[in-house]
């Protein structure tokens, strides 16, 4: 039995949430969400301002994604409810960020500039010209944009330089001696 598939998920309050046909659709203020789950596999229940997942099929072997799937519709009400977001440094002498339209324009101490395109559904805010606020209601995907970004100038050990998150730890080494 799985620990994390036997929790039941609660609903805040301005949200509806309906399940038919192994199709889950969470509806907040702002956005929506659909999943999709074979109803072969699992069972999704809504009453009371719960939402139970539980397997069909006790003793199957698909029991073994239980807890996955009812993190991502977790997650999916997290993320209409609040949404998701991250914050990313720019570290070294000359690195900037600039946001123009769609797309942000990276100064990364190479001789030519790097442009990112802002993927739908992320909203993106630079502060400062060295730090990146990335919002957005899909936690996957606000994890893979910042992922993205940090792979541009990943952060080298010597002096730090590079694309951190806030809460990322950078392990320095020691230069050569004497």
């Amino acid at each position: 039995m799985s620990k994390i598939g036997k929790k039941p998920i609660s609903i805040p309050q301005g949200i509806t949430v309906k399940s038919e046909n192994g199709k889950v659709s969470i509806q907040g203020l702002k956005t929506k969400k659909e999943i999709y789950l074979d109803p072969k596999i699992y069972n999704v229940i809504v009453k009371d301002n719960k939402i139970l997942v539980e397997p069909s099929d006790k003793k199957n072997i698909n029991k073994l994604t239980w807890g996955l799937h009812r993190s991502l519709i977790n997650n999916s009400i997290i993320g209409v409810s609040k949404g998701f977001e991250k914050d990313l440094k720019l570290t070294g002498v000359g690195f900037r960020a600039n946001l123009q339209g769609k797309k942000i324009i990276f100064q990364l101490g190479f001789s030519h500039d790097v442009h990112y395109e802002i993927p739908e559904g992320i909203e993106i805010t630079v502060d400062k010209q060295t730090s990146i606020k990335i919002k957005g209601s899909d936690k996957e995907l606000v994890g893979k944009v910042c992922a993205e970004i940090k792979f541009l100038k990943p952060v080298e050990p010597y002096k730090g330089k590079g694309i951190t998150s806030s809460d990322q730890y950078v392990l320095r080494k020691e230069g050569k001696k004497k």
